[in-house]
């Protein structure tokens, strides 16, 4: 019991800034994380973020596969490009655990038919260069 109060009693009775003195900063070295730098994507994905959506892209000769993910919806369009012009092979929406398969854009379901075919003009898009990124 008598360390204890001894170890109080040094522990107040050290000095600090009184009252009207200014504190001085000690700088602090740079952090090694502070700078993210943006890995580059492996092996023809090309990923696109925006708020809270997350897109990839993957291209693959004519074969383009393009995924958005929105909190728990997922979709994923999976399409052949020819002459600049994107041909479906497949649509999958899945909400929650059920996910669904379409053959065409306009057997999506309305409210996420918009959503899928703007997967499906940025599968027509040109790819990105390297020199471009």
């Amino acid at each position: 019991m008598a360390r204890l109060c001894c170890l109080v009693v040094l522990l107040t009775a050290l000095p600090g800034p009184a009252v009207g003195d200014s504190v001085r900063s000690v700088p602090q070295p740079p952090q090694p994380w502070a700078r993210w730098t943006t890995p580059e994507p492996a092996g023809g994905y090309e990923l696109l973020s925006k708020g809270p959506v997350l897109m990839t892209l993957y291209r693959q000769g004519a074969r383009v596969t393009a995924r958005s993910q929105e909190g728990s919806l997922v979709l994923t369009v999976v399409a052949t490009v020819k002459d600049g012009k994107a041909a479906v092979e497949l649509i999958r929406v899945q909400e929650g655990a059920d996910p669904q398969r379409y053959s065409a854009l306009e057997r999506v379901p309305v409210e996420y038919r918009d959503k899928a075919a703007a997967l499906l003009r940025l599968c027509e898009k040109k790819p990105a260069e390297p020199s471009d990124w």
